[in-house]
């Protein structure tokens, strides 16, 4: 077989992926030569998955993208980025970040949840399928690839109509609202005096590890090659614990199609117990945290891409007013509570805290921090390691909701009961939010911003 001979031998898997290469390229240009871009902080992935939406086979078809490739970026590279994070070593500089980690740990599954309630109404609403609800707090809260994993297994599982791609579609406008709403809070926040990240940093910076990766020796793998080969090999015991566990279940469809819907979460799991091994054994060292986080970019960048590239314009005329609906209704409702909640549940820079909050909850982390530094371009305040902190202390909380979803999708005529069992679970985690995780209700109770000083611990 002749690789290179002539065009109908060039595989579209390869050339998908090279033009999310271009795409990402062009969109790096462009926000370097408009400064409305520059200055609007819009993401790069995000317009890169425009042009590759606009440019791909549902719109002008000048370029052909092939669809499952692009689910196949978004499907894994979900994954990728929770275990590729979940391997960073933890930070020893001694930075106090406790009571900004514990209101994340339980602020995180509260807005998730809010986002289900939100999603479920508004659905039986407009009389939609239940799954669609649903994917406000999984596009919003939990990415493309979680989005897509879940909306593809209860197309199967559920009768859900266009899962994967409904789910694809709502990434994509939390995306856009997330760039809409967080800009135009950093610009109130800017003209009203609320930034503090330069008045109130901790005393002493973070020791963080050489920015540089120590040099191999002579014949050792290179530092970036080492780090492609540990995800790699966590991702192969996924994998396998993944499919020990199908052939466990035996001919139950249902149940193998949630199992790898849910395969970042295993993912996730493995990452966090192979770092606790290699400390214990004295290998901390060669993980460079550094290094994660550029490889964690570029899947983040390509999967963010990938998710806009491969949504369908046909489908979305089809569903766009509730989706839009859905979409705008979540995230204006995520970004009242969020600035209601600054002052009364963080301490130290509470605005810079809920913008980066706000931004992973519409978007993802890295979305998140990319509006954290229209307010703290340094990135020298303790706000984004506390952010990472509690992303890890709400992953049980978060679970408990993850796993309940799938069971409201299979049970719709139970909807009013829903409503009310996530509501109740709303109710509990603000209780314990306010019991050890620092919550206040400052009274007056309608403004966003009370007058409180910060608390110096909690």
């Amino acid at each position: 077989m002749h690789f290179w001979t002539g065009p109908e031998r060039i595989q579209p898997e390869l050339v998908s992926l090279l033009w999310l290469g271009v795409f990402l390229l062009g969109a790096r240009l462009l926000s370097k030569s408009i400064p409305a871009i520059r200055r609007l902080a819009i993401p790069d992935a995000l317009t890169a998955g425009a042009i590759g939406m606009v440019l791909g086979g549902s719109a002008l078809n000048v370029i052909a993208l092939d669809e499952q490739t692009l689910k196949f970026v978004v499907y894994h590279g979900g994954a990728l980025i929770f275990l590729t994070l979940a391997l960073r070593t933890p930070d020893q500089s001694g930075v106090k970040t406790g009571p900004a980690v514990r209101s994340y740990a339980f602020a995180i599954p509260f807005f998730a949840t809010i986002q289900a309630i939100l999603g479920l109404g508004l659905v039986w609403l407009l009389g939609q399928h239940l799954g669609f609800g649903l994917m406000l707090p999984l596009g919003f809260s939990q990415g493309p690839g979680v989005a897509l994993a879940m909306g593809d297994a209860w197309e199967a599982t559920a009768g859900m109509p266009d899962g994967g791609q409904i789910g694809l579609m709502m990434s994509g406008l939390g995306f856009g609202f997330c760039c809409l709403f967080g800009v135009t809070l950093f610009h109130t926040a800017k003209h009203k005096g609320w930034l503090h990240a330069s008045e109130h940093l901790a005393s002493g910076q973070p020791k963080t590890q050489d920015t540089e990766a120590p040099e191999p020796e002579a014949g050792e793998l290179d530092p970036l090659t080492f780090h492609f080969v540990l995800i790699g090999l966590v991702y192969i015991l996924t994998f396998g614990v993944l499919v020990g566990l199908s052939e466990w279940v035996g001919d139950k469809p249902k149940i193998v199609a949630q199992l790898w819907g849910f395969h970042f979460l295993f993912a996730l799991g493995l990452a966090v117990l192979v770092r606790i091994i290699m400390q214990r054994g004295g290998h901390a060292r060669s993980v460079h945290n550094p290094t994660l986080n550029r490889i964690a970019g570029l899947v983040v960048d390509l999967t963010a891409c990938a998710a806009v590239s491969a949504i369908r314009l046909d489908l979305l005329a089809k569903y766009w007013e509730v989706l839009v609906v859905m979409a705008l209704v979540g995230a204006l409702v995520t970004a009242v509570i969020c600035l209601w909640l600054a002052k009364r549940a963080f301490f130290y820079q509470p605005f810079e805290e809920i913008l980066v909050m706000f931004g992973a909850l519409t978007g993802t982390l890295p979305t998140g921090l990319t509006l954290l530094r229209l307010a703290d371009p340094k990135m020298s305040s303790t706000v984004a390691p506390s952010y990472v902190m509690g992303s890890g202390a709400s992953v049980l909380p978060a679970i408990v909701l993850l796993g309940l979803l799938p069971t409201v999708v299979a049970h719709p005529d139970k909807l009013l009961m829903w409503i009310g069992i996530l509501g109740a679970y709303a109710l509990f985690l603000v209780a314990l939010w306010w019991k050890i995780g620092g919550l206040r209700f400052i009274r007056p109770w309608n403004r966003f911003w009370p007058d409180v000083h910060p608390r110096s611990e909690q």
